[in-house]
């Protein structure tokens, strides 16, 4: 079913350059797979071209990734993790050695630590699979899951990949409850204290603590959701009287999508059901995209949209059209057959995360995150508001889409973690044209004004609101742009020192992280 398109280290000592050969030597002599892949690497969406690197490896155990990590540490070589490759920023690249989590490919079982029942997963185990297991055992994450299935557990904490709740725990990061870590001396850490400062860091740790191995996740009882699609006017939602937003508690899973040039949002709510589940229901929000000269002809347009604002705003009020005429719920009706829908009942797995079919060459978007206080909400929508109807700034891939989440005090430096503890926290994100390899495209510098708006969006809300950037999205500026010091206060300085008590010397960082952490 196919939805329509209108909806490294310098030379060094001999001893170094020995350890080095040393290192080669043992990874072929361990038998640790070459990763097959093309010269260089790049996310999952194209946006984000890494560097050919010395070597991939996919370890095929524990015992030899730490035989690994000994050598490269023996030998200041660096060393990155990487998963699914689901981050869009640069945070996944590496250009020494990078080491993929392919054959962390085991789910432990269920069991119990202290109080709480835990699912024990490695981390190279997608959420879709993590999922899929859990319902068979009878369990869910709840409402932590995120709308995509294809990232990774080790993905998950490597940038705090989140749901939408203000009711229950949004985050993964907050069911956890163990965490395995070989470091880069190559020592087997496990954690559990929830106090500890490696316990904290590891919540959203960047891939600089080292590699994280397996974890532990506290689980619920499988449940039902009964999830709605509904719409609503922007007057609806907007109390321009008081001053505020009517959104984040009405439902223990909510969702908008925002058209601002035509004032409409898409809503979906979903509320724990005891009701049977429909034949078939599932979230299809992320499921489909736009293929063979669909796919062109909507990236084509899109990029026609950057300087003509008249094909961008109708390509964004075509969009809600889509959401109308073709909701992202599906239910099997009486024949069998898959259909549309606004309301449907289904296990918590299928009814929060989107069924994510392959994912097609790249829509030519990028993907723009941030978080801000729920407590701003109506400042933040007035001022886009205003800044976006002065510019006729539209947003042709699916509008401004906002989460909820309550910041979890137990974490350092996730993107939800900016502002006072306790703080209720919304998610902003929306998409603009880019095409894919843009580095490498002219067009990008070129369209400087197009380019500058959306950059200019990106920094208001960064300085008026204090806005906190997804470490797996965004672009470079931003993360040098914001104040993250100042987000994050006493934790951003203990992150760092965590970081670097398990890793002195850097190994596990990347250009990306020396600039936006230490400011090497």
């Amino acid at each position: 079913m196919k939805l329509a398109l209108l909806p490294s280290h310098g030379g060094g000592t001999m001893a170094q350059i020995f350890l080095s050969f040393s290192l080669l030597a043992l990874i072929l002599a361990s038998g640790s797979s070459m990763a097959n892949t093309p010269p260089g690497y790049s996310s999952y969406n194209d946006q984000t071209e890494c560097q050919n690197p010395a070597r991939i490896l996919a370890p095929r155990n524990i015992g030899e990734l730490q035989s690994i990590v000994r050598q490269a540490y023996a030998s200041k070589t660096r060393v990155r993790f990487i998963g699914a490759l689901h981050s869009t920023s640069s945070l996944i690249c590496g250009t020494e050695i990078v080491i993929r989590s392919t054959a962390f490919n085991r789910i432990l079982g269920i069991e119990r630590l202290g109080d709480d029942t835990v699912v024990h997963v490695e981390s190279g185990v997608s959420i879709g699979e993590l999922a899929e297991y859990l319902d068979r055992t009878g369990y869910t994450l709840g409402f932590a899951y995120p709308d995509s299935r294809l990232p990774t557990v080790g993905g998950v904490l490597g940038t705090g990949v989140h749901g939408s709740s203000l009711k229950h725990p949004a985050l993964i990061s907050q069911l956890l409850r163990e965490v395995t870590l070989v470091s880069a001396k190559g020592d087997k850490l496990i954690v559990s204290d929830p106090s500890s400062k490696i316990f904290r860091a590891a919540k959203t740790n960047l891939g600089l603590l080292g590699f994280v191995a397996a974890a532990k996740f506290k689980v619920y009882p499988q449940f039902n959701v009964e999830m709605r699609n509904e719409y609503f006017k922007a007057s609806d939602l907007i109390n321009e009287r008081d001053k505020t937003v009517r959104w984040g508690h009405d439902c223990e899973h909510e969702l908008y999508s925002w058209f601002p040039s035509i004032d409409r949002f898409v809503r979906l709510c979903g509320n724990k059901t005891s009701r049977a589940p429909d034949a078939g229901a599932e979230n299809m929000t992320l499921a489909n995209f736009p293929e063979g000269a669909e796919r062109h002809l909507m990236s084509f347009a899109a990029k026609l949209g950057k300087n003509n604002k008249s094909i961008n705003c109708k390509l964004e009020e075509t969009r809600f059209g889509a959401f109308e005429k073709e909701p992202p719920l599906v239910q099997l009706d009486k024949d069998g057959e898959e259909v549309f829908t606004t309301l449907a009942v289904g296990p918590s797995h299928k009814m929060l995360t989107s069924r994510t079919e392959e994912i097609p060459e790249s829509l030519d978007s990028f993907d723009w995150s941030l978080s801000f206080a729920k407590k701003d909400s109506y400042d933040v929508l007035s001022f886009i508001k205003t800044y976006v109807k002065a510019r006729r700034l539209c947003f042709p891939f699916a509008g401004i889409v906002f989460r909820f989440a309550n910041r979890d005090d137990g974490a350092m430096i996730a993107h939800v973690e900016g502002g006072k503890e306790g703080e209720e926290r919304v998610m902003l994100e929306f998409f603009d044209y880019m095409p894919s390899k843009a580095k490498k495209n002219a067009s990008y510098a070129r369209d400087t004004r197009y380019y500058g708006e959306v950059h200019g969006l990106v920094r208001e809300l960064i300085s008026r609101f204090g806005a906190a950037p997804h470490w797996g999205k965004n672009a470079e500026w931003v993360f040098r742009y914001a104040n993250l010091k100042a987000l994050y206060n006493k934790d951003w300085e203990a992150f760092k020192q965590t970081a670097r008590e398990l890793d002195p010397d850097g190994m596990f960082s990347n250009e990306f992280t020396d600039s936006a952490i230490f400011h090497r």
